[in-house]
């Protein structure tokens, strides 16, 4: 997105209708909060999907759940006793009802950590 003196990166999303018609122009997902590529994205059988992306002013990693074009939570994940990259996969499901991000440790240990929320 371009703006006075240089350029931001943001996520779009577009909703289209069961025919693949676009209904409507995209919309920003981040509002005013610029992003440090890349988003990872998941869905489940439920047709949620989310987006885990970090803030380019602070690092703070937020994630997104939405159901077709309607959000459903926008939270901070705390930074405490977390990585301080993006995971390397997220995942949701709806038993229980969370959103999972596993990270590489080492080269041979993963970390993961879960969440759980109401985003029915």
């Amino acid at each position: 997105m371009p703006i006075p003196g240089g350029e931001v990166t943001g996520l779009y999303h577009a909703c289209f209708d069961p025919n693949m018609v676009p209904g409507g122009a995209p919309q920003l997902l981040t509002e005013q909060m610029a992003v440090v590529p890349p988003a990872l994205g998941a869905a489940d059988e439920d047709g949620r999907w989310s987006l885990t992306w970090r803030l380019a002013t602070t690092g703070a990693m937020k994630i997104g759940v939405w159901r077709g074009c309607e959000r459903r939570a926008l939270v901070d994940v705390p930074s405490e006793n977390m990585p301080t990259s993006l995971p390397i996969q997220t995942m949701l499901s709806r038993t229980p009802n969370q959103w999972c991000g596993l990270w590489r440790a080492t080269s041979s240990q993963y970390l993961v950590r879960c969440a759980e929320g109401s985003t029915q």
